[in-house]
């Protein structure tokens, strides 16, 4: 059911007839792609297992979404609910299916990866993820069984899955060949799948949930795909999947019968497995995805500017190091705030002097103990006198919010002002 321009809408619900008004009842929304879902269940009631209302939309981005029902009247055979999206926040995952044009539709082709013992490389061109805002994590990985297959239920005890981002714009027979410098063991372990028997229903029900979520930037090359599996304890069930034109092949693997930990594929083809992509709603510099921009965010930046190799995810500016111009990525884009603003609350002031300097690390003399809120704002994990530089270098200091009007004051105020708050301190901590 599409949801209104006006973003309300009426659906029938029969699970609102066991509501009741005198005692709690509980509601529950989720977002996920283009799909809004719905539970409803009485306080005390097991919540259900399944939504009772999907609903689709394909214009479904970050918003407001909140619920009104009058249920005081409800009669036994009641049915309509109003929903008004506009009273609890959400931001949906970002799914994406590729190859693209496969979101309710089968492919031409099949394939019997994984069901059956392979290893099998795939090759997503970086333009499928185009409609990424930027980088991003995946976060889980489904295949859609084609029209043949199910109901059924298999296990595997072994399911290695590595993504990594690739130059390669077709794949060599041998393995190696294919994977780029930042491959990453995303799921190691046993897989159960339930397909479900209603194809014309189908959902991309094979899903793994990554353990370790890849972090991909469609702006560094396309994406790989790398699976070894010793295949699932059942029936032989077939994947959907799709002819991909031109070039390639896409898609490079091992035969049924022959060894899936083999470093040589045996075919190579022009087809590709229709796979549904989670992405998490990554706020640009949240790098522990907590939904906010923290210390902790700006702590974790500075461990990887002290590395000596640094993950690339930091690299705010890509320019192929994490160092203190992508800090000051994230202290003036990303958080729209000052060096030296150590509490973030969008200045820089005394307040965050008496701060730092209550927490006794001025050079203290113990290795990389300090934080962004004690004072390491250059990312060196230490708190000194160039952590002081850096901050009235960036010039906010008691100049309000970063996107006010101000006068700038002459760096020479700034730097005789931080001199004499540290000498302060020196001959009162004596």
């Amino acid at each position: 059911m599409p949801i209104a321009n006006d973003r309300s809408l009426s659906f029938v619900a029969p699970a609102l007839k066991s509501l009741v008004p005198t005692r709690s009842n509980w509601f529950e929304a989720g977002a996920v792609g283009d799909q809004l879902s719905f539970k409803f269940w009485r306080d005390g009631d097991s919540e259900p297992s399944a939504p009772q209302l999907t609903v689709y939309d394909a214009e479904l981005a970050s918003g407001m979404l909140g619920l009104g029902a009058d249920i005081s009247n409800l009669s036994p055979t009641a049915e309509l609910i109003d929903a008004t999206f506009d009273d609890i926040s959400f931001t949906p995952e970002v799914a994406i299916v590729a190859p693209p044009g496969l979101e309710r539709t089968f492919g031409s082709v099949r394939g019997n990866a994984p069901s059956e013992p392979v290893r099998v490389q795939y090759l997503y061109p970086s333009s499928y993820f185009e409609s990424l805002a930027g980088p991003t994590e995946i976060t889980s990985i489904a295949w859609r069984p084609d029209e043949s297959t199910g109901p059924l239920t298999a296990a595997t005890e072994s399911f290695v899955l590595r993504l990594s981002t690739t130059e390669a714009t077709n794949l060599d027979l041998e393995f190696a060949q294919n994977i780029g410098s930042d491959v990453t063991t995303v799921f190691d372990g046993p897989v159960t799948v339930s397909i479900a028997g209603n194809a014309a229903a189908r959902e991309f029900d094979v899903s793994v949930e990554l353990s370790n979520p890849f972090y991909y930037d469609p702006a560094q090359g396309n994406l790989l795909v790398d699976l070894v599996t010793t295949g699932f304890e059942s029936e032989p069930w077939w994947v959907d999947n799709e002819l991909v034109d031109p070039g390639g092949p896409f898609l490079v693997q091992t035969f049924q019968g022959n060894d899936p930990t083999s470093e040589i594929a045996d075919g190579a083809y022009n087809g590709l497995a229709a796979l549904k992509f989670m992405f998490s709603p990554s706020i640009p510099g949240d790098y522990n995805n907590d939904g906010r921009l923290d210390g902790l965010d700006l702590d974790l930046q500075a461990v990887q500017m002290m590395s000596g190799d640094p993950i690339r995810r930091f690299d705010e500016n890509n320019d192929g190091a994490v160092d203190q111009m992508d800090r000051l990525v994230w202290v003036r884009d990303y958080a729209s705030t000052w060096m030296g603003d150590s509490n973030l609350d969008g200045e820089f002031n005394s307040s965050d002097f008496v701060d730092v300097f209550k927490t006794g690390e001025y050079e203290d003399g113990v290795e990389k103990n300090s934080t962004w809120a004690t004072g390491d704002w250059n990312g060196d994990l230490e708190f000194t006198s160039a952590d002081f530089i850096v901050a009235f270098q960036d010039g906010g200091f008691e100049q309000g919010q970063r996107n006010a009007s101000r006068v700038v004051p002459e760096p020479s105020c700034c730097l005789w002002l931080v001199l004499c708050t540290i000498a302060f301190w020196r001959r009162n901590n004596c």
